[in-house]
């Protein structure tokens, strides 16, 4: 994209997204088409599929989308750390590529950006979609300690957010190898609301999230945030 920085950029961190992300893409484009500029940055998080191979296919055919390529997995959180380091907007939204978060929600939190003068924009999960029921106790486990260790409200928390350049400026500046993002965005302050969401079913493959790396993401978060 060329000339003056975009109004907003969406980052999507990806892992094994290639036959979500044409989709992804395009729905967030048809939402955002009206609301101003706008760049979305895909990181593609050393991705075992052809994910990169998507993302730049996309790149090449919309001027509109960046990627960044990891040399190997790294994690989620990494991923979204280079997104919000590489992001060239006046206001940064944090979206997984899966289409589980929705993107009919993006011109709302735009406006409550926008006309609002919110910083942070957390989308907060009313119902947590399809599920097991140990992801379940597993996901009530952590928010229930995690509340309890940071003093703050992290209940439907999720990483769909849109974070205004000064809060990105501020998350940058904290310089954490281990980051728990949500717990950090909380931490930063600045004047937040939010907007519920149902969590939709993917809209293609199986999560790559297994019970060892949920395990091992919430002890990260325990141990970095507490």
């Amino acid at each position: 994209m060329d000339g003056a920085d975009p109004c907003f950029t969406v980052v999507l961190p990806v892992y094994r997204e290639a036959e979500n992300l044409k989709e992804c893409i395009s729905s967030i484009c048809a939402q955002l088409g009206d609301l101003g500029s706008f760049e979305i940055l895909a990181v593609d998080d050393g991705s075992p599929d052809n994910s990169w191979q998507v993302i730049t296919q996309l790149s090449e055919d919309n001027p509109l989308v960046r990627g960044i390529r990891f040399s190997r997995n790294f994690g989620k959180e990494s991923a979204i750390s280079a997104g919000l380091a590489h992001a060239r907007g006046q206001a940064v939204v944090i979206m997984d590529a899966d289409l589980q978060h929705p993107p009919e929600l993006l011109p709302q939190m735009i406006r409550l950006w926008r006309d609002d003068k919110y910083d942070v924009v957390d989308a907060v999960k009313v119902a947590r979609g399809k599920e097991s029921k140990l992801r379940r106790l597993m996901a009530a486990l952590f928010t229930r300690l995690m509340c309890r260790l940071t003093g703050f409200n992290l209940a439907g928390s999720s990483d769909f957010k849109l974070l205004d350049r000064r809060a990105v400026r501020a998350w940058l500046q904290l310089d954490e190898r281990l980051t728990f993002y949500r717990g950090m965005t909380e931490w930063i302050g600045f004047r937040h609301t939010q907007v519920p969401f149902e969590v939709k079913e993917r809209a293609g493959g199986a999560t790559s999230w297994s019970y060892c790396e949920l395990l091992s993401l919430g002890s990260n978060a325990i141990v970095s945030f507490s």
